[in-house]
């Protein structure tokens, strides 16, 4: 039963409706132009003419206090007649709308104001429009909408004789592909893309452009090139004073020396990156570059910094409306929680995470978090789920052609299989993937696969060649200094020197190992470490090093 306020209201708004529809259509067309004219005149006046629709933005007008009302304005535009004067006011509305909406982080309805333009406009017009919704789909982790829509602009824009136009739509499907995983496509494109920004002369755009190619190239394997780009479109923001494209390239140098295991660089491109954001106000880079140093935190043991990062990266990728930032953060809050042994809590993690990728379409990062999920099924002891949660994830990175993550799916495997007794499978895994981590020079990826080797090398009873991966892997991951990985292996190491009837060296080796892990916090790894200690112990017939024997 409702309220006599809320059948009222129900009432009034229909006598309203009848009210509206008893007049007749010109009579209507007459009550919208005067509620425009009654909202401009109460916003300080008529609104300013708009230039000529740019991609970029370039010659925008100011904000002004009718900007609010805007898309109110163009509603009532679209039934304010049909003739070229209210058609061109009605397009004026719906662009103030569109920019009012991207300024107030209302992203979605930014999308759908620039998509109603596109629908009332021709010609380039209309490609610089749908050019402006895919550039709001991406910011928003929308990768899937972000590319249907740069690829209708760029089939309107391509014929349009404006380079620079055609250069930003490029772009913005380059990012799209990216996303999608479909880098090939990706690739080809963005050297297109460079093309039409060296027409336009334009340097800025050229250097946005080597930027994610460089991406793109780093993805692939191609870390060399990568780098060069890199460079070259950091000197090109430097030298037209660019901050903001600067600071975008530093952030992505700065994954690139963590790829290579230069991780003091790594750190201070980051927070170099971080700060520079923060300054120019660009909440969304800066919490991008806040998920970067969060996993070398955590790689290098600082794990309640990690987690400090991790969650401010969280609340702006929240607050920016970029999905597929969202799920990533909630991906490495997740691995967060696995290192720290909550692992029911890391399982729940890790599916709002896949959620959020899947619905995104962002495969490199559902490949991320199958991968991690596996992680975290073989430390709760379910290793059938992890290996189907592995088979996945290395189907993505097959398929989307990121070699050096298949590579880190082919260790993770061979880890589980070696436990499991599974030597030859996981010697053939372990010996793809060093090749990989080798041709695309990921010292850290290298440094856990070489580690991994000593223990096949040890289970096949060749205790030199184990002795000796052990060392090598050893020296990889203190030069990048991922203390967690050294931690496991000098334990792992322990069991192999035992192996050899090297009891002291072992329980020094040992001691060495579960320190780092114990002075991490890396609780769920150093549990592990503990059984498979126990049981090699128990084998050579001595107590457990450093532990009470379990009653």
């Amino acid at each position: 039963m409702s309220t006599a306020e809320e059948a009222y209201g129900f009432r009034h708004a229909l006598l309203r409706e009848a009210a509206y529809q008893l007049q007749l259509p010109g009579d209507r067309a007459r009550l919208h132009r005067l509620a425009i004219l009654a909202t401009e005149a109460a916003c300080g006046g008529r609104l300013p003419a708009p230039g000529p629709l740019s991609v970029t933005l370039a010659g925008e007008a100011p904000a002004h206090p009718a900007d609010a009302f805007a898309a109110e304005l163009a509603d009532h535009a679209r039934f304010a007649g049909d003739s070229p004067d209210v058609a061109a006011l009605r397009r004026a509305f719906l662009r103030r709308a569109a920019l009012h909406a991207e300024r107030s982080w209302r992203l979605e309805e930014a999308k759908r104001r620039w998509r109603e333009l596109a629908d009332a406009s021709e010609g380039a017009d209309r490609g610089v429009a749908l050019c402006r919704a895919g550039v709001v789909a991406y910011r928003g982790g929308q990768p899937r909408a972000a590319e249907e829509l740069a690829s209708a602009a760029v089939a309107i824009l391509r014929g349009a004789g404006d380079p620079a136009t055609t250069a930003v739509a490029l772009e913005t499907l380059v990012m799209a592909l990216k996303d999608l995983g479909r880098l090939a496509d990706a690739d080809a494109l963005a050297a297109e893309a460079l093309e039409a920004a060296r027409r336009a002369g334009d340097t800025s755009r050229i250097g946005s452009v080597l930027q994610r190619a460089a991406v793109i190239h780093q993805t692939l394997g191609r870390v060399d090139d990568a780098e060069r780009d890199f460079l070259e479109a950091r000197r090109l923001f430097a030298e037209i004073g660019n901050a903001h494209g600067g600071a975008v390239v530093t952030g992505s140098l700065a994954i690139l020396y963590q790829q290579r295991g230069r991780i003091a660089e790594a750190e201070a491109a980051y927070r170099e990156a971080i700060a520079a954001h923060r300054a120019s106000g660009d909440r969304r880079s800066a919490g991008i570059g806040l998920q970067g140093l969060a996993g070398i935190l955590r790689t290098t043991g600082r794990l309640t910094e990690a987690r400090v990062a991790q969650a401010e990266a969280l609340a702006l990728a929240r607050d920016a409306g970029d999905r597929i930032s969202e799920g990533v953060a909630l991906g490495q809050g997740a691995v967060l929680l696995k290192e720290e042994g909550r692992f029911e809590e890391a399982e729940r993690a890790f599916r709002d995470a896949l959620a959020v990728s899947r619905e995104t379409g962002a495969r490199s990062a559902e490949g991320v978090d199958l991968l991690n999920l596996g992680n975290l099924r073989v430390n709760m002891s379910r290793p059938q789920d992890a290996r189907r949660n592995y088979a996945e994830a290395l189907a993505i990175f097959r398929e989307i052609g990121e070699h050096r993550m298949a590579a880190s799916v082919l260790t993770n495997l061979a880890s589980l299989q070696v436990s499991a007794g599974e030597v030859e499978e996981a010697r053939r895994n372990l010996e793809s993937a060093v090749e990989t981590h080798r041709a695309v020079r990921d010292p850290f990826a290298l440094g856990v696969a070489t580690g991994l080797l000593a223990r096949v090398h040890a289970a096949d009873g060749n205790i030199p060649e184990a002795l000796r991966q052990s060392d090598e892997a050893l020296g990889i991951l203190r030069s990048c200094g991922h203390r967690v990985f050294e931690g496991e292996v000098l334990c792992n190491a322990s069991r192999i020197l035992l192996q050899a009837g090297r009891t002291e060296e072992a329980r020094a080796s040992w001691n060495a190992g579960a320190s780092i892990l114990r002075e991490l916090g890396s609780t769920s790894r150093l549990k592990r470490q503990e059984e498979e200690c126990r049981a090699a112990c128990a084998k050579a017939g001595i107590a457990p090093f450093g532990m009470p024997e379990k009653s």
